[in-house]
């Protein structure tokens, strides 16, 4: 559980920074794009890049507090590894199918 823990931890990391990457990113477009749907376009992705750094930071905060109980010996640690185990599955799928969208909003540009 302890691996699982600390990989999660290095999965948030990675994503952290190919968020913050892709902000980076979006910022230079944006200097480029001239059509009013594209800005529109590019704010959307803006909220999405602020709301996925909130949701990675919750995640985040979650899972040091399984390392906490799972130091302590909390008879629930299961349920709660599971729990945070389809959290996860579910965050990387979201966040490469961000990734991708936005991959192909910058080819359009």
């Amino acid at each position: 559980l302890e691996t699982e823990i600390g990989n999660w931890l290095q999965k948030l990391e990675g994503m952290q920074l190919e968020n913050t990457d892709m902000k980076t990113r979006l910022a230079d477009a944006v200097k480029h794009a001239v059509s009013p749907s594209a800005l529109e376009e590019a704010e959307q992705f803006q909220s999405r890049f602020i709301n996925k750094d909130t949701v990675i930071s919750f995640m985040r905060a979650d899972i040091k507090k399984q390392a906490k109980k799972l130091e302590n010996g909390t008879p629930d640690i299961q349920s709660w590894q599971n729990k945070l185990r389809s959290d996860m599955a579910k965050m990387e799928t979201e966040f490469n199918n961000m990734k991708s969208v936005f991959t192909s909003y910058l080819l359009q540009l």
